[in-house]
């Protein structure tokens, strides 16, 4: 992309033809396209590690406000608990036990150890 065109927003015209253009693409050449970007030479690294070089984050310099700082904490705090929720419901490795769990599982294996010790 030339430093002209760099920034820019492309028109909805424009958004529209690249779309039609990408569905259009046989899988031999999707797999072609795959396959050179997984074989780059190592100049071909350097140069796209140099162009990456000097630029700036988006959001260097811009300093939060208390509020913004809460909101955003408060926030990251929802999504945590929605996650392990969601985990506990889907079977994941956290679960969600009820108060008496540990008692019950203690119990369970003394049991089933009594008995293993009891057979002959």
């Amino acid at each position: 992309m030339s430093d002209a065109q760099k920034g820019k927003r492309a028109s909805q015209y424009t958004k529209n033809l690249l779309s039609e253009i990408h569905k259009n693409i046989s899988d031999e050449t999707r797999k072609k396209m795959s396959v050179s970007k997984k074989n780059m030479s190592p100049e071909t690294k350097i140069k796209i590690s140099k162009s990456g070089k000097g630029r700036q984050p988006w959001n260097k310099g811009k300093n939060l406000t208390e509020e913004e700082k809460k909101k955003i904490s408060e926030s990251v705090k929802d999504s945590v608990n929605d996650e392990y929720r969601k985990k506990a419901k889907t079977g994941g490795k956290k679960v969600i036990r009820d108060k008496n769990y540990k008692q019950k599982m203690s119990e369970s294996l003394k049991r089933s150890w009594a008995e293993r010790r009891a057979k002959p």
